[in-house]
């Protein structure tokens, strides 16, 4: 076992010696939610940088295989800020003519550390502010976040689905903290386990 850090352990088991999967933490749906089959799904990655195109290309690829409709969100709005924007929000949702949100993002870390990735994400909390409806987005800091995203030693990756008709969070998952590697590789491996999780849960129905 020389070499090997404990923290890797859970994700060496999950790849089986390859970057073929991955798996999940944290997953956990609104249990009012019943589910449906979406008409059209917007996938948003959060990352302005170097993660936003292919975590949107991959994940619309692995919905679409399965029979889903669904869209970039770069096709209607150029800059993830303009998500933030109280009157670019409601815009940019209308024009997708989308029902549904897929925001997926990645979060680096100088150091390893699942404590830092674990603070402050308590499941429930995250169901009950449905009251203030949908907010996907960029604001939410995370707890030893590395400065630099784009350079970090450390990833973990996280998603969320959101019902825009019922302007509410439905599902929300994400992986443990891995090390930086060929990261194309992993965000395939994101969208197959947590598009698998969506529909194990019943979030999404073909």
């Amino acid at each position: 076992m020389t070499g090997i850090k404990l923290w890797s352990l859970p994700l060496l088991l999950a790849l089986g010696g390859c970057a073929a999967s991955l798996e999940l933490q944290d997953a956990a749906v609104d249990p009012a939610w019943h589910g449906r089959e979406p008409e059209r799904i917007m996938v948003i990655g959060l990352d302005e940088r170097r993660f936003r195109n292919p975590f949107e290309r991959i994940f619309v690829d692995e919905l679409r295989v399965l029979g889903f409709n669904a869209v970039v969100s770069a096709t209607f709005a150029t800059a993830i800020r303009d998500f933030d924007d109280q009157r670019e929000f409601p815009r940019i949702i209308g024009a997708s003519r989308a029902d549904s949100l897929l925001t997926v993002r990645a979060v680096g870390f100088d150091r390893p550390s699942n404590e830092a990735w674990a603070a402050g994400y308590v499941r429930a909390a995250l169901f009950a502010d449905n009251a203030s409806g949908i907010r996907p987005m960029r604001g939410r800091g995370t707890a030893g976040a590395a400065p630099d995203n784009v350079t970090a030693a450390y990833y973990g990756f996280e998603a969320q689905f959101f019902d825009v008709a019922g302007d509410r969070l439905v599902w929300t998952a994400r992986t443990p903290i891995f090390e930086a590697g060929d990261m194309d590789e992993l965000v395939v491996a994101f969208a197959e386990v947590a598009v698998d999780d969506l529909l194990a849960r019943g979030v999404i129905r073909p």
